[in-house]
């Protein structure tokens, strides 16, 4: 158990690095990229067969500064 929970930091770790690492025009076009991807995947009807790729998008969006409070507001359901 506790090794699942290093793997999952570490790769939340990564992750802001990553995204903290692109340039502004870059990061913009991926939390969009990824953004629309979210919409058109969990915020269907059909999401219910998707919750863990849902709730890692989710995760995934809250790392970018693009996301405000309208975007971590609709991301509450998958947290």
């Amino acid at each position: 158990m506790w090794t699942l929970a290093a793997v999952a930091l570490v790769s939340t770790c990564s992750d802001r690095h990553g995204v903290q690492g692109l340039t502004p025009t870059d990061r913009a076009a991926l939390f969009q990229q990824t953004w629309d991807s979210f919409h058109s995947l969990c915020e269907e009807k059909e999401a219910s067969g998707f919750t863990r790729r849902c709730r890692e998008q989710a995760r995934f969006l809250l790392l970018f500064p693009e996301c405000d409070d309208a975007c971590r507001a609709r991301l509450i359901p998958w947290r």
